[in-house]
């Protein structure tokens, strides 16, 4: 599963410039009311496990594997960036 998403500038540019992402963790995991905080790193699908830019798109792009992952739970994430802010999202798994 890719995740994908655009880091701009003041004036909406895409910044796809070295250093930009910092880290990707798993935060948390969901598995019906079982809370576990943690701070796991993502694998990949790839053998490269770091975001790659995209220039066509503009975006970053982490191919996220799933394989591990249980059905009935949602994964939260949190992407790092060398400005000191993160990016968090999350998903289940059916």
């Amino acid at each position: 599963m890719p995740a994908k998403f655009r880091v701009c500038d003041a004036n909406g540019n895409s910044i796809g410039s070295a250093g930009v992402v910092n880290d990707f963790r798993i935060t948390q995991i969901v598995a019906g009311i079982v809370v576990n905080t943690t701070n796991e790193l993502v694998d990949s699908t790839t053998p490269d496990s770091a975001f790659r830019f995209d220039p066509s798109g503009g975006q970053w792009i982490y191919n996220i594997s799933t394989k591990n992952y249980n059905a009935g739970s949602t994964y939260f994430f949190r992407v790092f960036l060398n400005d000191g802010t993160n990016i968090d999202f999350d998903f289940g798994l059916k």
